[in-house]
């Protein structure tokens, strides 16, 4: 009976064990290269499939098109023809629509132009009149004035650059004010008088011209 033990068996063997794992008799660690990568997503041509859409689409509404058109006792060719003419006129009306909506816009900023051309002449000519600007002399000075930049982004006039443009206009052509020479009161035009009075002059006063008096 002791014979029957002569030859030991392997138990590591019949165990499943890794006949040459290591001493801790283990399966080993799982190695990181041999585990799956996650495949990338793959990009989406957004443009391109809207152009499938549309070419589906495109399909479907001539298919549906010639299929009324058949139904309305119309034959091949001439369901063709009505829908190559129902076509045009859909593009026409198209356009027609887009043309009137570009006029509109086109209006609207005239008129928003024609709004902020007159508040700022409004605030010019009181920044003029602060000036010293005479009054009947307004309307042609606002005409040199250059407007470019006194208008900011929100929409409103720059005072401090409109003041800035009058006064570039008032140092070519300071005759704009009523006073230029700030002589005050009038300006005597001719030669005074012997005895030094100012009956025989002409003069300016208040913008106009006063002849001397007769005497």
């Amino acid at each position: 009976m002791k014979e029957q033990n002569k030859y030991p068996l392997n138990i590591q063997l019949f165990g499943g064990g890794d006949p040459a794992g290591g001493a801790d008799g283990g399966a080993g660690a799982p190695n990181p290269q041999s585990q799956t990568q996650p495949s990338a997503t793959p990009e989406i041509d957004y443009n391109k499939l809207s152009e499938v859409v549309a070419g589906r689409q495109a399909n479907a509404g001539d298919s549906a098109l010639k299929g009324f058109f058949k139904s309305q006792g119309l034959t091949e060719e001439q369901a063709k023809e009505a829908m190559t003419k129902y076509k045009a006129d859909q593009a026409a009306a198209k356009e027609a629509e887009a043309n009137k909506y570009k006029e509109l816009e086109t209006e609207n900023a005239k008129l928003k132009a024609q709004i902020l051309n007159r508040e700022l002449d409004a605030s010019l000519t009181t920044l003029a009149a602060a000036e010293g600007v005479d009054a009947q002399k307004v309307g042609r000075l606002l005409k040199l004035v250059e407007r470019e930049g006194l208008v900011g982004e929100d929409g409103k006039i720059i005072d401090d650059k409109a003041k800035t443009a009058i006064n570039d206009v008032l140092k070519d052509f300071p005759e704009f004010k009523s006073n230029p020479n700030g002589t005050g009161g009038f300006q005597p035009i001719g030669t005074p008088g012997t005895d030094g009075g100012s009956g025989s002059e002409t003069r300016i006063q208040d913008g106009r011209i006063i002849l001397p008096s007769k005497k």
